[in-house]
């Protein structure tokens, strides 16, 4: 749903060839009006900046072409995959998408970006992870030699059209990096503690 169906959409259009892995959805029920917010839980979210923003990002959705991504690129998506499969897929993958803005923000001129756990599993299953560069994931990775990340969605293209064609070598070694930064700083026991010692 969201950005990723859009720039997803947009890649396989341009010739990318891609593999996309995810449990069984109803995507055209995902992206429907119906899944705008009850009235009665409209007043909670426009009472905060990004509560606001998501209406306002799904009513600019809803103007848009509807993409029937599921139907359109049914050849190349892979449902019903469970999590062994998935974290397989990840390790063997030369580079991982991982979208972290908020269900359609990315349509407005700032997006509203969330990290998220699979931020931190795509490394720690040995993925190298393309996303959208925001300063807190800056201070949770080095851009270029633990992750890598775009701004715009031309950005996005070029780095994977350069990351693609470098060696495995230099794929491997970016993966790596990741992955040891993940153990040394992003496990659950770091947050714990970190936590536990403000209390």
């Amino acid at each position: 749903y969201g950005v990723r169906k859009r720039y997803l959409h947009k890649l396989i259009n341009k010739g990318h060839n891609l593999d996309i892995y995810c449990p069984s959805l109803n995507v055209s029920n995902i992206d429907s009006i119906k899944n705008l917010p009850s009235l009665g839980n409209l007043k909670r979210y426009f009472s905060h900046s990004i509560g606001r923003k998501i209406i306002l990002s799904k009513f600019i959705e809803l103007t848009k072409k509807k993409i029937d991504f599921e139907i359109t690129h049914k050849k190349i998506i892979n449902f019903d995959r469970n999590f062994d499969e998935i974290n397989e897929s990840i390790l063997k993958s030369k580079i991982v998408f991982n979208f972290i803005e908020l269900r359609n923000t990315d349509l407005l001129k700032t997006p509203v970006n969330k990290i998220h756990l699979k931020t931190f599993e795509i490394p720690s299953y040995g993925g190298l992870q393309l996303v959208r560069k925001t300063p807190e994931l800056c201070s949770l990775f080095e851009d270029n030699k633990e992750i890598i990340t775009y701004n715009s969605f031309d950005e996005l293209e070029d780095k994977i059209n350069y990351y693609g064609k470098i060696s495995d070598y230099k794929l491997n070694k970016l993966k790596f990096n990741a992955w040891n930064r993940v153990n040394r700083e992003h496990l659950w026991r770091h947050r714990f503690s970190k936590i536990f010692s403000k209390i």
